[in-house]
């Protein structure tokens, strides 16, 4: 597992048992939106960008019909069978993702500048806040960022073949500020 201190500028860690869902469906149809919500607790995100969040269990817009479903370890999701039961009669597709991710969990005062080392996304615009999540490269390695609260604190989804890689450069990345 990966871990730096807490004491230092900039904080990564793994992120050990989360649950994630690949759901695709229309949006434009309200009972297959009542149905998710029904299902998960949580409404569909339904702009660019944006994630839903309640208790243990969040939701990332990931396209136009597209998002991923996000639970940690104490806020278990239904079983596969529970949910595609509910989703019956709906045009729609759930995969489990759930061992083809590592999360890394990345937090601190520099951690905007880390970021910024190797993505090309603005961290620092008055779009980029709490809820705010989006599919970029990350050292050139296809990653999902998400803003989990007001200040800098993000979780990475990067796939399991390139965690090392990220890891890796991640910890380049900080080590100027975990140095002072």
């Amino acid at each position: 597992m990966l871990q730096t201190t807490k004491d230092q500028a900039i904080s990564l860690l793994t992120v050990e048992g989360l649950q994630v869902y690949s759901l695709r469906g229309d949006p434009a149809n309200r009972a297959f939106l009542s149905a998710v919500k029904s299902l998960f607790g949580v409404s569909l995100p339904q702009k660019s960008g944006t994630t839903q969040e309640k208790g243990g269990c969040s939701i990332l817009w990931m396209g136009p019909d597209e998002w991923l479903v996000i639970a940690n370890e104490t806020e278990s999701l239904p079983e596969p069978s529970q949910m595609e039961e509910a989703l019956t009669g709906f045009h729609h597709a759930l995969v489990d993702l759930s061992h083809s991710f590592v999360a890394f969990s990345l937090s601190g005062t520099k951690t905007r500048e880390a970021l910024s080392k190797g993505c090309s996304l603005d961290f620092f615009s008055y779009d980029w806040k709490k809820g705010t999540c989006a599919n970029s490269l990350l050292a050139r390695c296809d990653v999902t960022i998400w803003q989990r609260s007001a200040r800098p604190d993000y979780m990475l989804l990067v796939r399991n073949s390139l965690a090392d890689y990220v890891s890796d450069f991640l910890l380049d990345a900080i080590a100027e500020y975990n140095a002072l």
